[in-house]
């Protein structure tokens, strides 16, 4: 066995060892620790600039299809001007039709009156 005044020392040195242990891990998980809110602090703000750019992106989207919504009415706009004009160019044409169609008929009866009329008469 150990002698008495040994014994002392001995018990204080595993004290020493334990609170060295001790020490040791607690600073390591206080480490560990740290580690861990630096991380979940990047992550947060890396969750904010993506929020960030999210928004951005939806807003510019937005913008975009504003854009396109405009752009498609004012196709819708010079496509009512175009079928009035349409409309306008066609009822111009048929009475532009039915005018000639009016004048060839009276110029075949103008014809026919006078072939008819020369014919009556005794020119040869």
């Amino acid at each position: 066995m150990l002698n008495t005044s040994t014994q002392p020392i001995i018990t204080l040195l595993t004290f020493g060892l334990s609170l060295l242990f001790v020490g040791g891990y607690l600073g390591g998980e206080m480490t560990r620790r740290r580690y861990i809110k630096e991380d979940i602090k990047s992550l947060q703000q890396e969750h904010a600039r993506t929020l960030a750019r999210i928004d951005s992106m939806s807003q510019q989207a937005l913008a975009n299809e504003k854009a396109a919504l405009a752009q498609i009415d004012s196709v819708y706009q010079i496509l009512g001007q175009l079928n009035a004009k349409e409309a306008k160019s066609r009822a111009a044409i048929n009475a532009t039709s039915a005018d000639i169609e009016r004048k060839k008929r009276s110029a075949a009866q103008a014809q026919g009156d006078l072939i008819n009329a020369a014919r009556e008469s005794d020119f040869q």
